[in-house]
C-alpha cells in the first residue's frame, strides 16, 4: 500500500509538472506573438520586438538604451519618429536584430542609434540574461549571432536554461558579473558595423550619436577616444555634449524635469 501511495504521488507530481510546463509554454508563445504581456522585467523588450515587426510611417527610426528612452521614449510613434528605445541590457546586437526586423517591413529615411558610452562597453553583462538572451537566443535570431556573441553567450552561467518556458517567462537570472570591455566591446563594435552595413544595403542612412552626458564622464570619454580606432564610434564620441552632474539622478539618467526636449532636433529633420 505504501509503495502504491508513493507511486501515485510521483505520478501526480509528474502530471502537475507537465500542466505547468504547458501553461508556461502557452504564455510564452502568446507573449512573443504580442497578444499580451506579463509583468516581468524584460516584458518591454518583447513589446519592442513586436513593434519592430509592424508597419510604421516614421521618417526616422530611433533606437537605443534607457537614456535614449528618456529623450525619445519607446511609445513614440508618429510620422516623424518611431522609437524602439529599451535599455543597455538589450546590447548593440539586440538593437541590430530589432533594426533588421524594422527595415524588412519599413523604409525610413534614417536610422539613429542613441547610446551612452557604457553601452559600447557592454559585453553581455549580467542584465543581458533577461534583456538579451531570453528574447533573442532563439531560432529566429541565432543565424545572426557572430562568433564573438556566441562565445559570450556560452560563457554565461546557465545559458542553456534561458529558453526553458519556466525560466524564460520569469525574472530568473544567474548570479554572475562581467567586467566592462575597454575601450569598446568587440561584440558591440562588430554589431555597429553590421548595423551600418545592413542600412547601406537597405539604402537607409545610419547615424550613431552619444546621448548627452554628465560632466563626470568627460575623462572616461576622452580615454575611449584615445584608444579606439573605429571611425564611426570615435566620430560619435568626439561630438559628445556634457551637462552638470546636478542634472542627473545617477550620473547617467536625467532627473525628469531636466530631460532635454528633442535634444537631437529630430522633429526638425
Amino acid at each position: 500500500m505504501e509503495s502504491f501511495n508513493k507511486k501515485y504521488l510521483f505520478l501526480r507530481l509528474i502530471y502537475l509538472g507537465g500542466i505547468l510546463i504547458i501553461i508556461e509554454t502557452i504564455i510564452n508563445i502568446f507573449m512573443l506573438k504580442g497578444l499580451f504581456t506579463i509583468n516581468i522585467v524584460n516584458s518591454g523588450v518583447f513589446q519592442m520586438i513586436c513593434k519592430s515587426k509592424e508597419k510604421h510611417n516614421a521618417k526616422i527610426l530611433v533606437i537605443g538604451d534607457s537614456v535614449c528612452d528618456q529623450l525619445y521614449d519607446c511609445s513614440t510613434d508618429n510620422n516623424s519618429i518611431c522609437s524602439l528605445a529599451s535599455n543597455q541590457g538589450v546590447t548593440i546586437a539586440g538593437y541590430y536584430f530589432l533594426i533588421n526586423n524594422y527595415l524588412k517591413v519599413n523604409t525610413p529615411q534614417k536610422v539613429i542609434l542613441l547610446i551612452h558610452p557604457n553601452t559600447l562597453q557592454n559585453d553581455l553583462n549580467s542584465i543581458g540574461y533577461n534583456y538579451f538572451m531570453k528574447p533573442f537566443y532563439t531560432s529566429e535570431y541565432k543565424n545572426k549571432f557572430n562568433k564573438h556573441l556566441i562565445e559570450r553567450v556560452h560563457e554565461t552561467p546557465n545559458w542553456w536554461l534561458c529558453q526553458v518556458p519556466g525560466i524564460k517567462t520569469t525574472s530568473y537570472t544567474p548570479n554572475y558579473q562581467v567586467q566592462p570591455s575597454f575601450p569598446i566591446s568587440i561584440t558591440a563594435e562588430s554589431y555597429i558595423d553590421s548595423i551600418k552595413t545592413f542600412c547601406n544595403i537597405q539604402k537607409v542612412k545610419f547615424e550613431l550619436h552619444i546621448n548627452p552626458l554628465s560632466e563626470t564622464m568627460r575623462p572616461h570619454v576622452n580615454e575611449m577616444i584615445d584608444k579606439t580606432d573605429n571611425k564611426i564610434i570615435k566620430s560619435a564620441l568626439l561630438e559628445c555634449t556634457f551637462f552638470p552632474d546636478s542634472l542627473f539622478i545617477d550620473k547617467v539618467h536625467f532627473y525628469r524635469k531636466h530631460i532635454p526636449i528633442d535634444f537631437f532636433n529630430l522633429y526638425k529633420q
